[in-house]
C-alpha cells in the first residue's frame, strides 16, 4: 500500500519533468537548426575552423597589434577551431557543427553528474535530474546549443575532476596523469573553466584541516598535479607560442572587472534555483545529505566554480552565460543531496508529489524568473541563405566584418572580425571599440562591397558597421533584406 501512495506520488513528479524537460529541449532545436550565427563570436570559432581545414594560419598577428596590421582572432583556446578543422576536411564549413558538438559535450556533462552523484538512470529520479540540469541552459543565456567552447571545456574539466578523484582514491599516478591531459585539453578550449580542477587540491586541503586527516606529501602531490600541469601549460604557450599567449592570456586579462555588477552576478547565483533546491535538501536530509569527507570536496567545487564564475561575468564582455560552470557544480550539488536524502521515500505523506511537481516546474521550466534569453538569437535563417546567394556571384574584394561566414568558400580567405578587433583593442588601452571606429577607413578601404547585418547581432548599442559610416566611405546599399544589406562602390 505505501508503494502504490509513493508511486501515485511520484506520478505528478514526472509529468512535470517531462514538461521542463520538453520546453527546455524544443528552443534547443530551434538554435540547433538556425542557419545564421547566433553571435560574432560563435562565427569566429566556425571560420578559424575553416582556416585550420585549409591549411591556413590562426594567428597572425599579435593582440597588441592594431586592426591595420593584420586581422585578429578569437580570445578562446585553439581546441574547439582545430576539431572543427578536422570535420570541415569532410563537410562543408558549417556553424551548425559546432553547435550539435556543445550539445553533445552536454549530453556526456549529464552522463558525468549521474556518475558522480551516484544518481543511477531510474525513470523515477532521471527525468527531474535531467529537467533540472537541462533548466541550466535557460539560466545561463542558451549556451548548451552554441558554437563556442564553453560546454566541451565544462565537460573536460569536470571530466578531469571525476578522474582525479578517482585516481587519488586509488593513489593511481597513472590515472591522475589523466585528469591532467584533460585539465589542459580544458584550458585550450575556454580558460577560465579549467579552474575547476583547483577544486581538488582545494578540497584534499579542507579535509586535513577540517577533519583531521592526515597530510601526507604523495597525496599532497598527487592532489595538486593537474592544477600544475596547467600552470606548466600557459608557461609554454608564453614561451613557445606568444601570439596565442597573447589572445588566451593576456587580452582576457587586461578586461577589467566591475565590483558593481559582480554584486549583481553573486546574487543572481545564490538565488538561483539549482542553489535554493540544493539548501532545501541539506535542510531536508540534514546529516545524510553531502555528508563525510565528499562534503569538502563538494564544498570546494562550488567555492571555486562560483569565483571563476562571478568574477568572469563581472568582468568586461561578462554575462548569465559565465555563470555556467557554477550552475552546473550547484546542480550536480544538489542532485547529490537529493540521492543522499533519497527523496522518493518521502512521497508517501499527503500532497508531496504535487509540492514537489510545483517546485520542479519553479526550478527546471523555462519561465522570466529562471530564464536569461539572448534576443538576438532569433532565427535569420532564410535571409542568411538569400544573402549568401547575392554574395556568391559578386566579384572583387568582399568584406563581410560582422559575419565572415558568408564568405567562407573553398580555397578563400573570409577576411577579418570586427568584433575580435574590437576585443583586442583593449590591450591598447583604447575604450572597446574605439580604434576600430578610428582605423574604419583603412580597414575598409581596400573593399569593394561590404555586408552590413541589421539585425542587432550583438545589441543595437554595438553595432560596429553603421550605415552613416559606408556612406562616409563612399559605399552605396543596392541590396538588402530583413536582416542584411550590401552596400557597394559605384563603379
Amino acid at each position: 500500500m505505501a508503494e502504490g501512495r509513493a508511486a501515485a506520488q511520484v506520478t505528478p513528479v514526472l509529468l512535470a519533468a517531462l514538461i521542463a524537460c520538453v520546453a527546455a529541449l524544443v528552443p534547443m532545436g530551434q538554435r540547433l537548426l538556425q542557419q545564421n550565427p547566433l553571435e560574432p563570436w560563435e562565427a569566429a570559432i566556425t571560420v578559424e575552423g575553416a582556416r585550420r581545414a585549409e591549411a591556413l594560419p590562426v594567428y597572425v598577428s599579435a593582440a597588441t597589434d592594431a586592426p591595420s596590421q593584420g586581422r585578429a582572432t578569437h580570445m578562446y583556446g585553439p581546441g574547439l577551431q582545430e576539431i572543427l578543422g578536422v570535420v570541415f576536411r569532410a563537410i562543408e564549413p558549417d556553424v551548425r557543427v559546432a553547435r550539435l558538438l556543445s550539445l553533445i559535450a552536454a549530453a556526456a556533462l549529464l552522463g558525468l553528474v549521474l556518475r558522480m552523484t551516484q544518481a543511477g538512470v531510474a525513470v523515477a529520479t532521471f527525468l527531474p535530474y535531467a529537467a533540472l540540469f537541462l533548466g541550466v541552459d535557460g539560466l545561463t543565456g542558451g549556451y548548451f546549443v552554441n558554437g563556442k567552447p564553453d560546454l566541451l571545456a565544462l565537460a573536460l574539466a569536470a571530466a578531469a575532476v571525476a578522474v582525479h578523484l578517482r585516481a587519488l582514491a586509488r593513489h593511481s599516478v597513472a590515472g591522475v596523469g589523466a585528469a591532467a591531459l584533460l585539465a589542459v585539453a580544458a584550458l585550450l578550449c575556454k580558460q577560465n573553466l579549467a579552474a575547476l580542477v583547483l577544486a581538488v587540491p582545494a578540497g584534499y586541503a579542507g579535509n586535513v584541516l577540517l577533519r583531521r586527516e592526515p597530510l601526507r606529501l604523495r597525496t599532497l602531490l598527487l592532489a595538486a598535479a593537474p592544477s600544475l600541469a596547467v600552470a606548466g601549460a600557459v608557461g609554454i604557450l608564453r614561451f613557445g607560442f606568444p601570439l596565442a599567449f597573447g589572445y588566451l592570456i593576456e587580452l582576457p586579462g587586461a578586461c577589467p572587472i566591475y565590483p558593481s555588477r559582480w554584486w549583481g552576478f553573486a546574487a543572481a547565483a545564490l538565488l538561483s534555483p539549482p542553489v535554493l533546491l540544493l539548501l532545501a535538501a541539506m535542510a531536508a536530509g540534514r546529516a545524510r545529505a553531502l555528508a563525510g569527507c565528499e562534503t569538502a570536496y563538494w564544498g570546494a567545487a562550488l567555492l571555486v566554480a562560483f569565483a571563476m564564475s562571478t568574477l568572469s561575468a563581472a568582468k568586461l564582455g561578462g554575462g548569465f552565460n559565465s555563470l555556467l560552470c557554477f550552475e552546473a557544480v550547484a546542480c550536480a550539488a544538489a542532485i547529490r543531496a537529493l540521492e543522499r536524502w533519497d527523496w522518493t521515500r518521502h512521497l508517501g505523506t499527503p500532497r508531496p508529489g504535487y509540492v514537489a511537481a510545483a517546485a520542479l516546474l519553479a526550478a527546471a521550466f523555462p519561465h522570466p524568473g529562471n530564464t536569461h534569453p539572448v534576443p538576438h538569437y532569433a532565427d535569420h535563417s532564410a535571409d542568411y541563405a538569400e544573402a549568401a546567394g547575392v554574395i556568391a556571384g559578386l566579384q572583387g574584394a568582399v568584406l563581410s566584418p560582422e559575419d565572415p561566414t558568408l564568405l567562407l568558400r573553398p580555397g578563400t580567405d573570409p577576411g577579418w572580425n570586427i568584433y575580435l578587433e574590437a576585443d583586442r583593442s583593449i590591450l591598447s588601452g583604447a575604450r572597446h571599440g574605439d580604434r576600430v571606429a578610428r582605423d574604419e577607413r583603412a580597414l575598409l578601404g581596400a573593399a569593394t562591397a561590404v555586408v552590413d547585418v541589421q539585425f542587432g547581432f550583438v545589441g543595437a548599442d554595438y553595432d560596429l558597421i553603421r550605415p552613416e559610416s559606408l556612406s562616409s566611405l563612399g559605399f552605396r546599399r543596392t541590396w538588402s533584406n530583413a536582416s542584411y544589406a550590401l552596400w557597394q562602390r559605384p563603379g
